[in-house]
């Protein structure tokens, strides 16, 4: 999705290139079985997406982790479990006020540390550049920045 927001939609900037590659993104993709290592559990999920959190906001304004906070030493591992095609469009708008935190399809892990693995490889994105192909690792270190506000 990253690939074709930057690469293929130049004439949309912002929030709304995010969008429209999220939605035809939606048509070439479908839930991957994944596991998720976080802090010594394991689960085992089939997801549409994966974002990796300390703060609430990504992608243009987009709210992903409404529950986020830089200072409490946790990543929020947020995921979309699998849906219907048409269940993520109508979730999608919900996402750039928070609205969505409470779709049955929404989960939040809080871990310090964590590994991510699919049943095949997908790429890996950090703030708008692709970084590389799962399986990743992320981690955090408390305290570790200092953060004005």
């Amino acid at each position: 999705m990253v690939r074709d927001s930057n690469e293929d939609v130049r004439f949309l900037t912002g929030a709304p290139a995010y969008v429209y590659a999220l939605i035809t993104t939606i048509f070439k993709f479908s839930p991957v079985n994944a596991v998720i290592e976080a802090d010594g559990r394991r689960l085992e999920r089939k997801i549409w997406l994966i974002s990796v959190a300390n703060g609430k906001y990504y992608g243009g304004g987009m709210m992903i982790s409404p529950d986020s906070a830089v200072d409490d030493g946790y990543l929020d591992i947020c995921l979309v479990n699998e849906i219907s095609r048409f269940e993520i469009i109508k979730f999608l708008p919900r996402v750039f006020n928070g609205g969505h935190k409470n779709h049955p399809a929404f989960e939040v892990i809080k871990a310090r540390e964590a590994k991510v693995i699919f049943e095949k490889k997908v790429m890996v994105q950090a703030d708008g550049e692709i970084i590389g192909n799962t399986p990743f690792e992320v981690s955090i270190i408390p305290k570790a920045l200092r953060v004005i506000r």
